[in-house]
């Protein structure tokens, strides 16, 4: 499969993932450690996907996979960063610990937030300058 289909596949499959049976979500999980394009494409979707995750137990084993897929934990970060705004409190405080120990989603929230920045408030603006002066990931994002 060439890089362009396999990234558009691993958007689909993220964009379903919720319906999936455990086990296919398990294996599925499994290969965005060894598959770059499909890990990349289903971190763009499952971002949009994670604050409706309804298992705060899928939540974390989502979130446990950012540390193993350098791509996977980028693109999952960008677009979190796109819906930063809209996430609940306790979804946005547990990804700003995230950014201080993972420099890929560090990268990708930063990424996501260039996308929207404008669109956020003063309040939000300030608070991640302040963090990107602290985080050059953040910042590089």
């Amino acid at each position: 499969m060439n890089a362009d289909a396999e990234k558009a596949f691993g958007q689909g499959v993220g964009e379903n993932f919720e319906s999936l049976d455990e086990e296919l979500q398990e294996i599925i999980m499994n290969r965005l450690d060894t598959e770059i394009e499909f890990a990349s494409g289903m971190g763009e979707s499952l971002g949009r996907l994670y604050p409706r995750l309804d298992d705060y137990g899928k939540r974390q084993q989502l979130m446990k996979k950012i540390y193993s897929g350098g791509l996977f934990a980028r693109h999952f970060g960008q677009s979190l960063g796109r819906i930063f705004k809209y996430l609940p409190e306790e979804i946005k405080k547990e990804l700003f610990v995230h950014i201080e120990q993972n420099t890929q989603i560090a990268d990708g929230l930063g990424m996501g937030f260039g996308y929207v920045f404008k669109s956020l408030d003063d309040g939000l603006q300030k608070e991640i300058f302040l963090r990107a002066q602290k985080n050059s990931s953040l910042s590089r994002g």
